[in-house]
């Protein structure tokens, strides 16, 4: 989740002011083509032809403190808003990941046909990829009784998740607002976000 408390209520805030506030835009620097260094992207479970399947974008975040996120945490992908996030807080973010131990991680922890949460971390030293169902259920996807690499991933895998919460966002707009009629935000495909090139 990205912030539970703060994040809704800011999100909720600033797309409130976006409508009241057409003609204004984001201060995101322009884009160099480089992929954002965090991202986290919601691959959906195959539970059948009844229940529905909730996937797509939570949050990007590039390092010229852009940030591209959903405004709907139990439906990420929707209600796609674009801003900035504070530089200090990305700074902060990105090096309390660094030291969770997030980077070191050598498994992955998805269960088949479950949905599952990827995480992406990329720096200059390289780009670090995981998934996790985030469901603690002994057998579903690992075993915190009698697994200590599991132990170490969940352990790593929350400290990250609580560092990109920690974020400060301090400017939205909605996607729509700025982009307009095009279909595409830094690589990020509108009508196709599967096919976006950074997905994890």
């Amino acid at each position: 989740m990205i912030r539970v408390i703060s994040m809704s209520a800011a999100v909720l805030a600033f797309f409130i002011a976006a409508k009241q506030d057409p003609q204004g835009q984001p201060a995101a620097s322009a884009w160099n083509g480089e992929p954002p260094c965090i991202v986290v992207w919601h691959m959906p479970g195959y539970p059948g032809k009844t229940a529905e399947l909730r996937f797509g974008l939570e949050i990007a975040v590039w390092r010229d403190d852009t940030v591209l996120l959903s405004s709907r945490q139990d439906y990420p992908g929707k209600g796609m808003l674009i801003g900035r996030v504070d530089a200090a807080s990305l700074k902060d973010a990105l090096a309390a990941i660094e030291s969770s131990g997030f980077p070191e991680l050598k498994r992955d922890y998805p269960a088949i046909d479950a949905q599952s949460v990827r995480i992406e971390l990329r720096r200059a030293s390289g780009v670090t990829k995981r998934a996790w169902t985030e469901c603690l259920m002994p057998g579903v996807g690992g075993d915190l009784n009698s697994d200590e690499e599991n132990r170490a991933f969940v352990r790593a895998w929350r400290k990250t998740r609580g560092a990109i919460a920690g974020l400060e966002i301090v400017e939205l707009r909605s996607l729509e607002q700025v982009i307009g009629k095009a279909k595409e935000f830094r690589g990020y495909l509108v009508d196709a976000p599967v096919q976006t090139s950074w997905r994890p």
